[in-house]
């Protein structure tokens, strides 16, 4: 629920920001000209743009040969591992299907729903084979709370449990 919250403080704040800009440029054209407003939403947009893109999911492969085996995967399998009510937390286990038993070939999770002003950060991905075709994982990351892209509060989240494919 504070999730939900969260998302909709952001989206007020971005509005009334838009509001204010919108309300400035009125301003300097009608003191500066159009020139100078057009500087000014340039200068604004140059400071908006993100340098460098977060990937929204890391992959971590399990073989060394990646390139090669992404061939030979036969499916995936998506795990929810955690539910809110606007959001969830997706591990995604791609697999090869070699003499009848299944072998995980990469995994990657993922963030998905109403993020708005939050970045899942995941810091590792585990598989362990606990008998044929079933394996356990761990998940652990970060959970980024962010207004303006600016980060107020990181929360580090560790999600385990089993897989049977």
């Amino acid at each position: 629920m504070f999730e939900l919250i969260w998302g909709i403080l952001n989206f007020v704040l971005i509005f009334y920001l838009l509001y204010i800009l919108l309300y400035s440029v009125k301003l300097i054209k009608e003191k500066f000209g159009i020139f100078a407003s057009f500087i000014f939403v340039i200068g604004i947009m140059s400071f908006a743009s993100p340098e460098n893109k977060e990937k929204d999911s890391k992959e971590f492969p399990v073989e060394e040969k990646v390139n090669s085996e992404i061939n030979k995967i036969s499916g995936f399998k998506n795990i929810k591992i955690d539910r809110q009510i606007a959001t969830s937390k997706n591990l995604f286990i791609y697999f090869k299907n070699t003499n009848g038993s299944i072998v995980p070939v990469k995994y990657s999770s993922t963030y998905e729903g109403f993020v708005s002003g939050k970045h899942w950060d995941v810091s590792d991905i585990n598989l362990t084979k606990v008998q044929n075709n079933t394996y356990s994982y761990n998940v652990d990351g970060t959970l980024k709370w962010r207004i303006f892209g600016l980060e107020l509060y990181s929360q580090p989240k560790y999600y385990f449990g089993t897989v049977n494919f």
